[in-house]
This record gives structure tokens, C-alpha cells and sequence, in this order.
């Protein structure tokens, strides 16, 4: 898979994710980070999504994906997002 289709998966994820509420990502993240597959367009992808802060202001986190190679596997295409006690997005 190409780092463009990668990024492309990427940016999908990360759309899903930072349009969740910030309580919402607390609660499905705990203190941690939560790993999963699924098929998109070539075939599996490996998901990792990590609660970096949890202040009383934000939440920041980060969204990483890899296709199971050694190229993407050692090294994962990764983006974070805040999102602000109000509801506002930073990407």
C-alpha cells in the first residue's frame, strides 16, 4: 500500500474519531489505548488509537494505522486531535 492510501485511511479514521465528544473518548479509551483491525479497500489494517491527555480543559489523541508490512509496522502513520471542553476541534 502507497504512504498516500495509507494517509487516506488515516484521515478517515481520524474524522471518526474526533467527532466523537470528549466524554465519549474518555470513557471507550479508559487511560489507555485501544488496537483493532479491519479491511479497507487493500485488504487489513492495524488501528491504534492512544488517550495521550485527559486534562479538565481537553482530551488529546492520537490515531495511528499500518497495513502489516515492516515498513508500516516499525514505524505507523500516525495524527492527533484535541478536542476542547467546549466541543471545538483542533486537528
Amino acid at each position: 500500500m502507497t504512504k498516500s492510501e495509507l494517509q487516506n485511511l488515516l484521515d478517515e479514521e481520524v474524522l471518526v474519531w474526533s467527532a466523537k465528544p470528549r466524554l465519549a473518548l474518555v470513557e471507550e479509551l479508559g487511560d489507555g489505548e485501544l488496537n483493532y483491525e479491519r479491511e479497507a479497500r487493500a485488504g487489513w489494517h492495524q488501528f491504534s488509537i492512544t488517550l495521550l491527555e485527559n486534562t479538565s480543559d481537553y482530551v488529546h489523541v492520537m490515531v495511528s494505522v499500518n497495513d502489516g508490512s515492516p515498513r508500516w509496522a516499525v514505524c505507523p502513520l500516525s495524527s492527533s486531535f484535541i478536542v476542547r471542553h467546549d466541543g471545538s476541534i483542533e486537528r
